[in-house]
């Protein structure tokens, strides 16, 4: 989901960098929470595979989003 977002210009600027890695962040949560809750519990399941990697997966994204568009346009200097 990340690469498709960005290979269709949302890495341009940092707004949409955000948008589309938590876009892309949700895919993954939903799909492990959903495998979680169905041997735990709801509850449980967000308690034991989401809580614990909101903080580091919101640094990530803010890293991911601040280097993105001057990487996008690195790149596309160097292949034009």
């Amino acid at each position: 989901m990340a690469g498709w977002v960005s290979e269709r210009g949302w890495g341009s600027t940092v707004l949409r960098s955000i948008v589309g890695m938590l876009a892309a962040l949700a895919i993954i949560y939903a799909g492990g929470w959903s495998w979680l809750a169905a041997l735990t519990g709801t509850k449980a399941a967000f308690a034991m595979g989401i809580a614990p990697f909101l903080i580091a997966d919101a640094i990530k994204v803010a890293l991911g989003a601040a280097f993105l568009p001057r990487a996008q346009r690195a790149i596309a200097r160097l292949t034009a």
